[in-house]
């Protein structure tokens, strides 16, 4: 099994009509068991500096929580995904980005952007795309054969992705994967070894890049960005972390990792400008004071060992614990298969371990560690399904399309914090459900969290579980074509119900309710 590390994430493009002949069966009632004044009690605190509180960012919030308000019906939806109905893009499209105006949106691929109408059920560019220079050349004909295609085989899926996508399909993930957009609509991207930051609903195009030759000798890619509660931008690479003035007029503070320390995961923020972040080595918490990037105790930083496997963290770390009464917890799943919550602040005892409490993954085993592209976070939940790609072909892109034909990933588990006893509790483990690579997301409201996985009988569909309960109430039908594949994505809902499927041929708007 090959662990691949999107820059937990991961890219955004650009699907961009709304999605037609969608037939739906069953309820289409909306779940809502909490009110929106309880929503706000667990969620994080909103970032001034960032576009919205919700997909401001990849994994929709600087906490890194993948939980939403927006609601999910309940019942079965057979969607017809085609590209009559889409407008190609890719090759990964992760996330829709939020900007300051809920009118329009970012779509961000890895090989071009554009910005989104998403006003009054909208789903349209305001303008051409922008192509990157330097991405290389992308041929929508071949892109719709490599995820249309009947596969039986390896070699033919591997024939057709490289045709569409070049001799390394992978290295295009290095752009467009990661994205976070500042309260001036301006979005910063990974770009190689560089950030971008992209601007203009009516113009779009490169404002500039931060080159980070300039600064140091060893610049690796970029796998992680964010904003600070005092509105700088956070960057981390496989080797250093920094931070950076938005308009990349300062000397960035760099925070090098130790020799032979390597991050593959994005970083979470808190409030009070704590970042969190897992390489292959240890947990850290740094700190950013307002002048330097703290590794010091003494502002509140920290270095935590865990246990690593053969190659770090299986998940960036996510925030649990939003209100006073609350537990503060950062959560990650280890390299062997444990979910994992360290103290963020202070420790409850001064002989107190940083690492709260761990718990085996029940459905993970020695022989297949797990990778999960992200975790669902939700009041003092915490949802973790199984990511792992299997196909082993070298390149994770022909690994994703090849779930079609190799068996794909399964397992989910939920748990519960437990403020009394201090610990994890499961709530319920599912080891048959297809996960393949979506993150999963939640619906505070809905008390829904979703799935995307594939099917030999039935195809690729999105799963919905009851919080609570794990009984399935949720599945939207996409068929057997890889358009309903949502390779290393985050699933999206509208405030009507509407789903933002960001599917590995790009974003598309889902009609899920009459």
């Amino acid at each position: 099994m090959k662990h691949f590390y999107l820059p937990i994430y991961i890219c955004l493009s650009l699907l961009i009509t709304s999605c037609g002949g969608d037939k739906k069966t069953g309820h289409r009632k909306v779940l809502v068991t909490e009110n929106q004044e309880q929503h706000r009690n667990f969620t994080p605190a909103p970032n001034p500096f960032i576009a919205a509180d919700v997909y401001g960012t990849t994994q929709v919030n600087s906490a890194h929580t993948n939980a939403f308000a927006a609601p999910i019906p309940t019942g079965t939806f057979n969607i017809e995904l085609t590209p009559d109905n889409q407008i190609l893009s890719g090759v990964v499209n992760v996330a829709t980005i939020a900007t300051g105006n809920p009118n329009y949106m970012w779509a961000i691929s890895t090989d071009r952007f554009t910005c989104l109408n998403v006003s009054e059920g909208n789903f349209a560019p305001t303008r051409n795309f922008f192509n990157f220079p330097d991405a290389g050349a992308f041929h929508v004909d071949k892109h719709r054969e490599a995820l249309q295609h009947n596969y039986t085989s390896i070699e033919a899926i591997r024939k057709n992705v490289f045709s569409a996508y070049g001799n390394s399909p992978e290295q295009r993930l290095n752009k467009g994967t990661v994205a976070v957009c500042d309260k001036n609509t301006d979005v910063f991207i990974n770009y190689g070894t560089q950030v971008a930051c992209l601007i203009d609903f009516n113009r779009p195009r490169f404002r500039n890049l931060l080159d980070l030759t300039q600064f140091t000798t060893t610049p690796t890619n970029i796998v992680g960005l964010g904003i600070t509660y005092d509105g700088m931008l956070v960057f981390a690479s496989q080797t250093y972390i920094g931070v950076i003035d938005r308009a990349f007029d300062t000397i960035p503070k760099i925070y090098y990792f130790e020799p032979n320390e390597v991050c593959n995961n994005s970083f979470c923020i808190d409030e009070n400008n704590g970042i969190y972040i897992a390489t292959n080595k240890q947990m850290r918490k740094l700190v950013w004071t307002g002048q330097e990037l703290s590794a010091n105790t003494a502002d509140g930083a920290w270095t935590s060992s865990y246990k690593t496997g053969k190659s770090g963290a299986a998940s960036t770390p996510s925030l649990m614990g939003f209100d006073n009464s609350q537990d503060k917890l950062v959560v990650i799943v280890d390299g062997e298969n444990n979910l994992v919550a360290f103290w963020r602040n202070e420790l409850p005892s001064p002989n107190a371990s940083r690492i709260a409490n761990e718990q085996k993954l029940s459905f993970a085993t020695d022989e297949k560690p797990v990778f999960t592209a992200g975790l669902a976070i939700h009041n003092n939940g915490v949802f973790v399904a199984n990511n792992s790609l299997y196909a082993n072909t070298g390149d994770a892109i022909v690994d994703a399309i090849a779930t079609v034909i190799k068996p794909s990933a399964q397992g989910c588990e939920r748990f519960e914090w437990q403020d009394d006893t201090k610990k994890f509790k499961s709530i319920f483990a599912n080891n048959t459900i297809s996960t393949a690579t979506m993150k999963p997301a939640v619906s505070t409201t809905s008390n829904i969290v979703c799935v995307n996985g594939f099917y030999p009988e039935s195809g690729w569909e999105v799963t919905g579980l009851d919080w609570n309960n794990g009984k399935i109430v949720h599945r939207s039908l996409f068929g057997k074509n890889n358009y309903g594949n949502a390779a290393f994505a985050t699933l999206q809902y509208f405030a009507n119900g509407d789903m933002l499927f960001n599917s590995i041929a790009g974003p598309c708007r889902v009609r899920m309710t009459e």
